[in-house]
């Protein structure tokens, strides 16, 4: 009995033995897996907090921490996206601090991916405030790192548009991460209870990188993008649940989250947690035509318990890396740009495929009860299109407000310039400078232009914030939408106090400012007899002819003449209800250029002058059909039969 017992144990022995000597020889056949870790925290600018709610209670503990521990490990690096987030942070840091951050940017530990204000919506926001929440963001790396960032991170945007690739690549980025796009692309859905046919083809065809040309008119704007072959998330399973197909099974690797589905490292689970991590590595891996592989180590707001993450982390990366001849993987913490930069080292370029033009709308997802009640698992994200028209309305003309501001700005800037000159004879311009700063003209000359560069800097970062993905979309809180409008409104009181203050000074005569006013209930409160000016800007680079439109009261009659003193032909519309009327007449403006109409209140016999504003009522133009027209439209309108 004793020798049959010792000849088991030696076979036992024997065959643990082959059979690891058999992943050895697995491991060293198939091809090395380098799988690069990016630890990151994807920081909404708004969402079910407030921007400044959600610094204070989380980022600013999320970027203190991850900078000690940075800085504590040579190994580990970090990249950040959100810079409406770090600025803050960054001068609220001591000199100390802020020269150790720039010795982890410069080493390459950290670095800034995307790195705009925000991470901007692409369906919503119009472009010209995507430019503008990129360049808040650039210019403040720039001005404080000395860096342009070459990887666009767009992870959390609900779904990528064909525009992005085009501007970012004119930004300086070279590559571009992207996330939301069609789940039944991203996943195989060929099992009970979800079977739909032909899912899954971005892994088949491993397209999850490729070459995005986005339009044919401009084929030299080709960006690299790289579409997360999961999600933002850690790492993380799921199997089918037998007893409630409809709810996964799932256990992953975000230390913060729920340890029953993420349990911390332990000595006891570490080879079981190992082999789990290097399956879906290795898994994920067969999606590319390379043996590189991204894995963002994060989620939203992650690294709130910094030490908890890393030290998870550090356990995996040290135990998978020293049992190479069984896994056959490498990892390592790294930075995006090391990831894109290895993967063009070992990969010819024409192996990526050409995306042509056309975008990833609308993101779908796939939800389990929606299939087990509908027999499909299409959810479209589509509504955010329309949704809270008034705030997307008020964003809209707040960024042409701003426009309006910049330029302003801008021309009074050149005119600072020109002072600046007059103070320097000719014989002494080689010391431009040295003039200039000292004099104390030139001095006031540039306090004031930074006191105005302040009230304007306000709308710029408030428009910047209201691209984000959770802003313009309207998918925010109902008391944070109420927190994006209100950051909207004191942007707009500062531009319109910086346009007064400019316009005084270029309307203004013999040195002395104009009396300058942007109220727009100013012309209810005009005496008989008084003229008003009022001064029209046109921002564009093309002649305009708009209909400007005034509120005044119910009791004016008024005529309208233009800088030559030619009457310009005007209307007053009367609103139903009798509470409401408006003049309205023709502006004509040159591009970059202002105008000045007058407007005269007249009284007694001077109301019988022909060229006085006509009144119209509104309740007299309800009629059962009536004709608009123009030289291009004719438009029948019909009233509609009751019942």
């Amino acid at each position: 009995m004793g020798a049959a017992s010792s000849s088991s144990s030696v076979l036992v022995v024997l065959f643990l033995l082959f059979l690891s000597l058999y992943q050895v020889c697995l491991a060293q056949q198939q091809p090395l897996v380098d799988v690069y870790l990016v630890a990151h925290s994807h920081c909404d600018a708004g969402w079910l907090k407030t921007v400044d709610e959600y610094y204070t209670s989380e980022v600013r503990g999320i970027l203190t921490q991850v900078f000690h521990h940075v800085s504590a490990d040579q190994n580990k690096k970090f990249s950040w996206s959100e810079i409406v987030f770090f600025k803050r942070w960054w001068l609220e840091q001591s000199p100390a601090t802020q020269l150790q951050f720039k010795k982890l940017v410069e080493d390459k530990r950290i670095e800034f991916i995307g790195a705009g204000w925000v991470q901007n919506d692409e369906a919503i926001a119009y472009y010209n405030s995507v430019i503008d929440q990129l360049t808040e963001g650039h210019q403040f790396i720039l001005d404080t790192f000395g860096i342009t960032p070459k990887i666009a991170w767009q992870i959390d945007p609900f779904g990528p548009s064909t525009v992005t690739p085009i501007l970012f690549q004119e930004a300086g980025y070279r590559y571009l991460v992207l996330n939301r796009v069609d789940e039944r692309a991203k996943t195989v859905f060929r099992a009970p209870p979800v079977d739909i046919p032909g899912s899954g083809n971005l892994i088949r065809e491993k397209r999850f990188e490729f070459w995005w040309q986005a339009s044919k008119s401009l084929p030299e704007s080709c960006l690299f993008s790289h579409i997360l072959d999961t999600f933002y998330t850690s790492p993380q399973i799921c199997w089918p649940n037998v007893t409630n197909p409809i709810q996964s099974i799932c256990t992953g690797f975000d230390f913060e989250a729920d340890s029953g589905i993420n349990p911390a490292i332990t000595p006891e689970n570490i080879a079981a947690r190992a082999d789990l991590f290097v399956n879906i590595c290795k898994s994920r891996s067969q999606s590319y035509v390379h043996n590189k592989l991204m894995v963002p180590m994060g989620h939203d707001f992650a690294y709130r318990n910094a030490s908890l993450q890393f030290t998870n982390i550090d356990y995996l990366i040290s135990y998978i890396n020293a049992n190479y001849a069984r896994y056959g993987i490498t990892l390592k913490y790294a930075t995006p740009s090391e990831y894109f930069e290895a993967v063009f080292k070992s990969t010819p370029s024409p192996q990526f495929p050409l995306v042509g033009a056309s975008d990833f709308y609308p993101y779908t997802l796939c939800q389990m009860p929606d299939y087990a009640n509908y027999n499909t698992c299409a959810s479209y994200w589509s509504g955010y299109y329309t949704s809270y028209p008034e705030l997307k309305r008020y964003s809209r003309e707040r960024d042409a407000l701003l426009r309006v501001g910049e330029l302003l700005y801008s021309f009074s800037g050149a005119d600072d310039f020109q002072q600046k000159q007059s103070l320097i004879s000719p014989s002494s311009s080689q010391h431009l400078h040295q003039s200039t700063s000292s004099s104390p003209r030139a001095a006031a000359a540039a306090s004031l232009s930074s006191s105005r560069f302040h009230l304007l800097r306000e709308l710029r970062e408030a428009s910047a914030v209201m691209t984000h993905h959770d802003a313009i979309t309207g998918t925010s809180k109902v008391y944070v939408l109420d927190d994006y409008h209100d950051m909207l409104s004191n942007g707009t009181r500062a531009v319109n106090e910086l346009i007064e203050q400019i316009m005084a000074g270029m309307l203004g005569r013999n040195g002395q400012l104009a009396d300058v006013t942007v109220d727009g209930e100013l012309m209810k409160h005009l005496p008989p007899g008084t003229i008003t000016p009022v001064t029209f800007f046109n921002p564009l680079a093309w002649p305009r002819t708009e209909m400007a439109k005034m509120n005044i009261s119910d009791k004016q009659d008024l005529m309208v003449y233009d800088a030559l003193g030619s009457v310009v032909p005007s209307q007053i519309m009367a609103e139903a209800a009798g509470t409401e009327r408006h003049l309205f007449f023709p502006v004509t403006l040159p591009p970059l250029a202002y105008g000045t109409y007058f407007v005269a209140s007249i009284g007694g016999e001077e109301t019988m002058l022909e060229g006085r504003a006509s009144v119209v009522h509104a309740d007299k133009l309800r009629a059962d059909s009536f004709t608009m027209d123009n030289p291009y439209y004719r438009v029948d309108f019909q009233q509609m039969p009751s019942g």
